[in-house]
């Protein structure tokens, strides 16, 4: 009978390390859910790097790109163009009876 109780609490004990311990099964399932993150972030990064590659490449080599930002982006025009701007007109106020 002792012999069996000492048995169970020693499986009890390697179960509980297994499960609960600095590199138990909960730990493992915590890092896992950890590392798709960073797989993620990772992904998102690189397409993120891509993007900015094209965006140089585009800048380096492309002056109808880089005319188009500086019109879009700084309003900038070249000599003997004319810039029209128009704002909202305000709507008149209904008088109150």
């Amino acid at each position: 009978m002792k012999l069996k109780l000492v048995v169970g609490l020693v499986v009890l004990t390697i179960l509980g390390f297994t499960v609960f311990g600095e590199n138990g099964l909960f730990k493992l399932a915590s890092d896992q859910r950890q590392r798709n993150g960073l797989l993620d972030e990772a992904d998102r990064l690189r397409a993120d790097n891509e993007q900015l590659r094209v965006e140089i490449d585009l800048l380096e080599n492309d002056r109808a790109y880089v005319e188009r930002l500086a019109r879009e982006k700084l309003g900038m025009v070249k000599p003997g163009e004319f810039v029209f701007q128009f704002t909202e007109a305000k709507k008149p106020r209904k008088k109150a009876p």
